[in-house]
């Protein structure tokens, strides 16, 4: 955050544009569900035009928001790990040369590239995206209750599954971006000392063991990597099996309400457009978060 702090202004109006974005977003499917109830499903053809132009506007409005707020936080990001990449190198400079004869030189160059990369990514897709979401989480449930509570209650029901799915999720995914950071360091590492150090290899004629060595490493960074994948995966399908069980039982209990008279087919679209929206948050956390695992 220090190195964030000197780009304070930038960052506060695209914290700014969070909340303008998600309440665009939001006003298009209350625009369709107006259209629906008092116009098509009534045959009243007066004012649907002025709707329809709405809906489109605040498709506009949203994709201009949402560029500015993602443009403005890359920004920022790449400044902030340029002045960081730039602390870190001087710093590696100013060592000693006792502490290049004990440190791996490729695990340096993995601190100085991928590393920085990774806290980059942490905050310009992790950090403001997720208080983005938070905020859209919220505007959606304060707009979900302000319709039809009842509904509102029954759309929400898988909230607790979700909740249970990430914390088992949150250790395995941890650990599994922690050895594959590792397993990475080990591979740039090994790879720079023999690369470097190619005629002392050959000089002995050591080709076959170091072969046998790089083999050893890089299938073992591969397992890590691969076992970050299938969790990331696992996670992520999981939050989305779970968002369609949720639309499928709305579906099923709004078109009981529709069969009563009980509720209006405006609403149900309405609730439906307003569950998808809920859940693509959700399901953006799960990758946000191993975004923020790899940056830890």
């Amino acid at each position: 955050f220090s190195y964030v702090w000197p780009y304070r202004s930038t960052i506060a109006l695209a914290i700014a544009l969070l909340p303008v974005a998600a309440a665009i977003e939001l006003a298009q499917p209350y625009l369709l569900k107006k259209a629906i109830d008092e116009h098509i499903s009534v045959g009243r053809l007066a004012g649907l035009d002025r709707l329809g132009v709405l809906y489109l506007m605040a498709l506009l409005g949203q994709s201009l928001a949402a560029f500015a707020q993602t443009y403005l936080t890359q920004l920022v990001g790449q400044k902030a790990m340029n002045d960081l990449r730039v602390q870190v190198h001087s710093h590696v400079l100013s060592l000693s040369a006792a502490f290049f004869d004990r440190t791996p030189l490729g695990r340096l160059m993995t601190r100085l590239t991928s590393d920085v990369e990774a806290l980059n990514e942490m905050f310009a897709s992790g950090l403001v995206s997720l208080l983005g979401d938070l905020i859209r989480l919220t505007f959606i449930l304060i707009v979900l209750f302000g319709i039809d509570w009842r509904l509102a209650l029954f759309s929400i029901g898988t909230a607790p599954i979700l909740y249970g799915v990430a914390a088992y999720f949150r250790g395995w995914v941890r650990d599994a971006f922690r050895e594959n950071r590792a397993k990475m360091s080990r591979l740039n590492a090994f790879l720079q000392e023999h690369l470097s150090g190619m005629k002392v290899v050959q000089a002995f004629a050591q080709e076959a063991r170091v072969d046998g060595e790089f083999d050893t490493i890089n299938v073992e960074y591969r397992r890590a990597n691969s076992r970050a994948i299938f969790a990331d995966a696992s996670l992520y399908s999981i939050v989305e099996a779970v968002g369609s069980i949720a639309v499928a039982g709305l579906l099923w209990h709004g078109g009981a309400r529709i069969a009563h008279a009980t509720l209006t087919f405006g609403v149900l679209v309405a609730f439906i457009q307003y569950l998808e929206k809920f859940f693509a948050p959700i399901r953006d956390l799960s990758t946000k978060y191993t975004v923020m695992q790899q940056a830890m």
